[in-house]
């Protein structure tokens, strides 16, 4: 019965890390940059995936995550300039909290489908890495200047989430799971004392 209470423990520890992967990330690029930045990416796989954070690389290999300003997330490409980012433009899906720790935070989660790109463009210049790539990436020159594709590029990145779920982390129902899956190896090793005595 003893064998219980590792596995519940690995019940637990899995419901934390379902959230917590690296979706998409591109390191190898050895180029480096100091423009206002856009980057296409897809995820692999069916989906759908809730993204929670975004982050570009300020180092190479991507080792250390870069961010600053907020990150606009877009079903299709923006054209427009950095200081025209704003809530209520088309194809826009989300928006990040203020970077932090060197990522952009989305918060809950954003859904997106897999094996179809999406677009982010930030609203503040900083030095980033990358190289050649098939994604593609955006770049403007100044926050009144308009993006414009760089077809050979991509910067390094990196998109993290896990699979969507109907029961996000940290709802009543996930935590009323994980008290009683804690109850459950909790009653079955006072049984196995008892039953030992």
């Amino acid at each position: 019965m003893r064998r219980f209470l590792p596995i519940g423990c690995l019940l637990l520890g899995t419901i934390g890390a379902l959230h917590a992967q690296t979706l998409v990330e591109v390191t190898a690029g050895i180029g480096s940059t100091s423009l206002f930045l856009g980057q296409a990416f897809t995820i692999p796989g069916a989906g759908p995936w809730s993204v929670t954070s975004f982050n570009y690389f300020s180092d190479t290999p991507g080792v250390t995550p870069a961010a600053q300003g907020k990150l606009y997330l877009f079903s299709a490409p923006y054209t427009g300039t950095p200081a025209g980012l704003t809530v209520g433009l088309p194809n826009l899906l989300a928006v990040s909290s203020v970077a932090s720790g060197g990522k952009f935070t989305f918060s809950p989660g954003v859904t997106l489908q897999g094996n179809t790109p999406y677009y982010v463009f930030g609203d503040t210049s900083y030095f980033v890495t990358g190289g050649a790539g098939s994604a593609g990436s955006y770049f403007s020159a100044g926050a009144t200047s308009p993006f414009f594709f760089s077809a050979g590029g991509t910067a390094n990145y990196r998109v993290t989430g896990g699979v969507a779920s109907t029961v996000p982390i940290g709802t009543p129902a996930l935590i009323s799971l994980s008290l009683l899956l804690a109850g459950v190896a909790s009653f079955l090793m006072r049984r196995q004392q008892s039953l030992a005595a």
